[in-house]
């Protein structure tokens, strides 16, 4: 992410807040990975490293989502998008990952909810 900044592209990445009403909703009892303690650590520690980078890198900005919720986590690059979906039911190893590319209705659908989530939460 940080060579793609460096060379000019956009890089937003868009983080839950752990303070966000819906993240002790993410943790399903079933699944043994932690607790919401280690979660929350986890979360503050991925966003530290992206709050670091993007302080380098004018290219690069992160914000936290305290309004909505995230039910995915995207990769786009170009015109192709990965799209992982983030199941109650299953742990993060099990998710299911899609692939489309821009002429896919899927692909613009999660476009909009991240641009959305993008524009509620604006930057801290």
């Amino acid at each position: 992410m940080k060579e793609r900044a460096t060379a000019g592209c956009k890089v937003r990445i868009l983080l839950m807040h752990p303070q966000n009403a819906a993240v002790p909703q993410y943790l399903n009892p079933a699944i043994k990975l932690g607790g919401h303690g280690d979660l929350v650590e986890d979360m503050n520690r991925t966003y530290a490293l992206f709050e670091e980078l993007a302080r380098e890198q004018p290219n690069l900005e992160v914000r936290r989502i305290t309004t909505g919720c995230l039910h995915e986590q995207i990769v786009r690059h170009e015109s192709t998008m990965l799209v992982a979906l983030l199941l109650y039911a299953e742990g993060s190893a099990r998710i299911p990952l899609l692939e489309c590319t821009a002429a896919s209705p899927l692909y613009h659908a999660m476009l909009a909810d991240f641009d959305t989530l993008w524009k509620i939460n604006s930057a801290s």
